[in-house]
């Protein structure tokens, strides 16, 4: 487990190294684009301030506001009972080898939370985010989550735009969660328990990449992806923790061949792949 969570943080941070040694990615879109895309036949609901005691096996979520400026300060994790909580503290940013003073928000930044399947996992976008300090620690608290019985492990996504990124949270098994957040110092709460229902979905056809796709290259072509597929196209670790993208998954082998085939319509040279996974399986590594 060590080694491959050595693995997961190594080639995610990168992504985040590039951040925050000053590298600004352009966008056409704003930069709240990471929480303002579009996910179809689903509704976002607001998320709640202060915990409401009401669960949820899947959804999306949205709460917080529109600002700049924020750093994502620190991550933890502890168990309360039956139930695991990610809690996730916003500070003001200090900029880049600043040594000023590091005040909390009063209120979160934008953020957006999507549940997902195959893998199994939670994605937290956050916008108006320009520092990200709580990922240098992820190392020590992804090893902490061994002793998780709901948690695989957390790990950022590369987000072309110098004021947004992505969480996700991967999950061992089937999980109801509830999101909130906290005001006067600025926190996301998300707490978590053991699903009722561990009916396992159907295993899905998944159109992706190779593993290990520089981190810059994932990106831009996600964003490509995304003028076809629209919010299904997504950027993962596999099992070991090497990055790629999923361009969409599908209940058939001959839904999914027809993707590939509408991807090399537009992207001729495009290496696209069919992976078989299963509603709580990590995908695998392919080279």
């Amino acid at each position: 487990m060590k080694k491959r969570v050595d693995h997961i943080l190594a080639t995610a941070l990168a992504a985040v190294f590039i951040i925050l040694s000053g590298h600004s990615w352009a966008w056409t879109h704003s930069g709240q684009n990471a929480c303002n895309r579009q996910y179809p036949d689903q509704t976002i609901a607001t998320v709640q301030i202060g915990k409401q005691g009401v669960f949820s096996a899947s959804g999306t979520y949205q709460g917080g506001i529109i600002t700049d400026g924020a750093d994502i300060r620190s991550i933890t994790w502890q168990t309360i009972g039956c139930m695991e909580r990610i809690e996730i503290s916003i500070h003001q940013w200090a900029g880049y080898g600043n040594d000023l003073e590091v005040v909390p928000f009063d209120q979160p930044c934008r953020f957006l939370l999507q549940s997902e399947t195959h893998p199994r996992s939670l994605r937290l976008s956050l916008a108006g985010t320009r520092g990200f300090s709580a990922y240098r620690d992820l190392h020590s608290l992804n090893e902490t989550l061994e002793d998780s019985d709901l948690i695989h492990f957390l790990y950022p996504v590369m987000i072309l735009d110098d004021s947004a990124g992505e969480l996700v949270i991967a999950l061992k098994k089937p999980a109801a969660f509830e999101i909130y957040e906290l005001h006067n110092p600025a926190r996301i709460v998300i707490d978590l328990k053991k699903s009722r229902d561990q009916t396992e979905m159907p295993p899905v056809f998944s159109v992706r990449t190779i593993s290990g796709i520089p981190v810059e290259e994932g990106g831009h072509l996600q964003e490509d992806l995304i003028y076809l597929f629209h919010g299904s196209v997504r950027q993962l670790v596999d099992r070991l923790g090497q990055s790629f993208v999923e361009a969409g998954k599908y209940t058939t082998m001959e839904q999914a061949r027809q993707a590939i085939d509408a991807i090399r319509e537009v992207f001729p040279d495009a290496q696209m792949l069919i992976e078989q996974r299963g509603e709580n399986d990590l995908p695998e590594n392919l080279p």
